[in-house]
């Protein structure tokens, strides 16, 4: 692999009789927890992400994508047993699902999300957002679009450190202005000050997405669908 970070973005379109034909690469644990799921659809919608997380692991580590320990770490984020020099991380959205991946043990985070108008925007901006950068987010026609913009750089952060929404996202300085860039990040509740790079792009325009790194590497894409990982 080179230094950069590979960004997979995955339509979720297999049909119901693909997506099965696929199930038996899940794990009895990703089974039980699809069977968890009372629409049929996001039963699928869940296989059909954990499945495209697993070939494309499988593409790095030459092994076969059922055979692949895919297990938790301490604060809850996945990892792939027994490699702890390939980073990964992943995030869906509606039909899509994006996976990054990179060589080397540094944290990597990635979160997508499909533009909406967001009829709670008032309470997503009071619990994510500090008071100033509320007032900047919600002024003007697209607002929803400039908050899920600030959302998915938080959220890539959280991801990278491994905390997750255990810290407060509020915290997460640097994420509010709208622009598609490549900025860095902070997490003021962090002692070590780690500066993260947040790369923010929109993968497809109905979606927008940021990919976190401590180490500041540029990312390369792939575009591709559910059916053609196989």
């Amino acid at each position: 692999m080179s230094d950069a970070i590979d960004v997979w973005f995955v339509r979720l379109d297999a049909t119901y009789d693909q997506s099965r034909a696929a199930w038996s690469l899940l794990s009895p644990a990703e089974r039980t927890r699809r069977d968890r799921f009372h629409a049929p659809r996001d039963a699928q919608r869940f296989a059909d992400r954990r499945v495209a997380l697993r070939r494309v692991l499988a593409r790095y580590v030459g092994a076969d994508p059922g055979a692949l320990a895919l297990v938790a770490g301490p604060t809850g984020k996945p990892a792939l047993a027994g490699m702890p020099s390939l980073a990964f991380n992943q995030s869906s959205s509606s039909d899509a699902s994006m996976i990054a991946v990179a060589a080397g043990p540094d944290p990597i985070g990635i979160d997508v999300e499909r533009y909406q108008t967001l009829p709670d925007l008032d309470s997503v901006l009071r619990v994510a957002f500090t008071p100033a950068d509320c007032a900047a987010l919600a002024a003007g026609s697209d607002a929803s679009r400039r908050t899920l913009r600030g959302w998915v750089r938080k959220e890539a952060v959280l991801k990278a450190c491994g905390a997750g929404l255990q810290i407060d996202p509020r915290l997460v300085d640097g994420t509010a202005e709208p622009a598609l860039d490549v900025r860095t990040v902070q997490i003021r509740a962090d002692t070590a000050r780690t500066a993260w790079s947040v790369e923010t792009f929109e993968p497809d325009p109905n979606f927008v997405a940021a990919v976190a790194s401590a180490a500041g590497r540029p990312i390369q894409r792939r575009h591709v669908r559910w059916g053609e990982l196989a």
